[in-house]
């Protein structure tokens, strides 16, 4: 399998694979550049490390066929690679769904099972053309000193929804079940749902540098609780409560 080229995150990676799954999985963010701000390789080691991992934890029981081809655990695989380089960068890795309505980023996080992606499915019910997916499962945010940007990445849970555009990210919710409202909350409950989320390093030299990412993000972009009902009604209550903001 011949190398090839993605441009992520403002980001440009080779990716030199060992199967043509990736290829495909990525070919919406494929550039033609040929130069590399990072380079991946894959290597029968990192197969057998997600093999085993997936077996003990079951992430992605739901995505993955259950005799877990190598060639898809090498998806995993790259994806782990870049959330682990892309730390040094100044970005992070963060499990939500993530829309953008008139431009404007929303990550909605949660436990599994809660409903993430549907709330964001009635996101795009009720404003229509107003709201693109940006990725609905594990988008990337870059984390600055003023303020934050979304990017979509083919990595986007089992429906693969997902958009190659980036954003100024503009609120963060967790996403409860109940009656629809939304709460403000303390900045260490804003920390302790982000670091429940994002991706972490087992280095660490680049935890610590993911802890300071965190920080800076919630003094920057806004972090709330959300309880919602399973209807549109629930993204018109959140709408409601920022659209002065945005």
């Amino acid at each position: 399998m011949k190398d090839f080229y993605i441009n992520i995150a403002d980001t440009r990676i080779c990716i030199k694979p060992m199967y043509e799954a990736i290829y495909e999985f990525c070919k919406d963010y494929i550039c033609t550049e040929d130069k590399a701000d990072i380079t991946l390789v894959t290597e029968p080691e990192d197969i057998a490390f997600e093999r085993a991992y997936e077996e003990t934890h079951g992430i992605h029981k739901q995505t993955i066929p259950k005799d877990y081809p190598d060639s898809y655990l090498e998806i995993i695989s790259v994806y782990r690679k870049i959330a682990e380089e892309l730390i040094d960068r100044d970005i992070i890795l963060l499990h939500g769904s993530s829309v953008s309505i008139d431009g404007n980023g929303i990550i909605f996080t949660a436990d599994s099972g809660v409903g993430k992606s549907t709330h964001s499915k009635h996101w795009q019910e009720c404003f229509g053309d107003r709201v693109v997916m940006i990725n609905d499962d594990k988008p990337l945010v870059k984390v600055s000193g003023s303020g934050a940007a979304v990017y979509g990445t083919p990595w986007s849970g089992k429906l693969g929804r997902n958009s190659n555009i980036k954003v100024p990210l503009k609120f963060i919710f967790k996403l409860n079940r109940g009656e629809n409202r939304v709460e403000s909350i303390g900045k260490n409950e804003m920390w302790g749902i982000l670091m429940q989320q994002v991706y972490k390093s087992k280095d660490a030299g680049k935890m610590q540098k993911t802890i300071s990412l965190i920080d800076m993000l919630t003094a920057n972009v806004p972090v709330y609780n959300i309880y919602c009902t399973d209807s549109v009604d629930s993204a018109k209550c959140v709408y409601e409560y920022i659209k002065d903001y945005i």
